[in-house]
């Protein structure tokens, strides 16, 4: 990781949230384009993370103050048999290096390990102020997508929004090369790091207690959709529809596996 340290070290020391007691809690507006849409506005995600570890999961709302009190947020697919809930949360540990989350498997949802990482970030001088804060701007590959990240080294966080994490500040500003994704922090503030000191396996319900490798909980995804195309076809034998694919679209386009 090229980096400019020197610069960083005096700013770095200046202010740190991550004591014992206290958390830095950020809210990002999220977008993310959907296939065959004109636009899509995600509504908001928030980060509650101190140096060694942070949690990130999805509010809801379209505007901030019905984020606040969002129960469940439906993703915006016409038929989608999968919601988006907002307690999807993923959880992020520095001292292990370790990536936990829940993800939907089938029509149903499980505890899921992924790799740590996997950033190689190029770091700039080029810099800009967002939310108060100096940030420096950095770039890397990362599943089908070049994001830029934009990271405060006043706030000594080392993560951000989604996965997005490993550099030496806080990210409050990302987005990919495509203009496809996006998150913006709104909100910059201190709180309680109750959630962090939770038992991560207890916050969503699941039928595994063991994380399940990423790769597999997404091959049985792709299986369990792949049947569900077979047996519609062969429910609709009488009825002419056109041959598309969808193109995946999300976060991550393409896996390591499949490079």
């Amino acid at each position: 990781m090229k980096s400019f340290f020197p610069l960083f070290a005096l700013v770095f020391t200046t202010v740190t949230f991550s004591q014992q007691r206290q958390c830095t809690m950020i809210t990002y507006k999220m977008y993310m384009a959907i296939p065959f849409a004109s636009s899509y506005s995600g509504g908001y995600d928030r980060l509650i993370a101190n140096e060694s570890a942070g949690i990130f999961y999805h509010l809801g709302g379209e505007n901030y103050s019905d984020a606040q009190s969002a129960k469940k947020y439906t993703a915006p697919i016409p038929g989608d048999l999968l919601p988006i809930i907002e307690t999807m949360y993923t959880r992020a540990d520095a001292e292990k290096k370790e990536l936990l989350l829940f993800s939907h498997l089938a029509r149903s949802t499980a505890l899921v390990k992924d790799t740590y990482g996997g950033f190689n970030w190029n770091v700039g001088s080029e810099t800009k102020v967002i939310a108060g804060y100096t940030c420096y701007k950095a770039e890397a590959y990362y599943r089908g997508r070049t994001w830029t990240a934009w990271f405060t080294p006043q706030i000594s966080v080392p993560f951000g929004p989604w996965k997005l994490l490993g550099l030496p500040g806080l990210i409050l500003q990302a987005y990919d090369a495509t203009g496809e994704v996006s998150f913006d922090a709104v909100q910059v503030s201190t709180a309680g790091c109750d959630l962090l000191q939770r038992d991560f396996r207890s916050l969503v319900k699941t039928k595994n207690k063991v994380p399940m490798p990423y790769r597999e909980c997404i091959e049985k995804n792709k299986e369990f959709f792949d049947n569900l195309d077979k047996q519609m076809d062969a429910d609709s034998k009488a009825i002419v529809v056109p041959d598309f694919k969808v193109p995946r679209f999300g976060y991550e386009l393409k896996y390591e596996w499949e490079e």
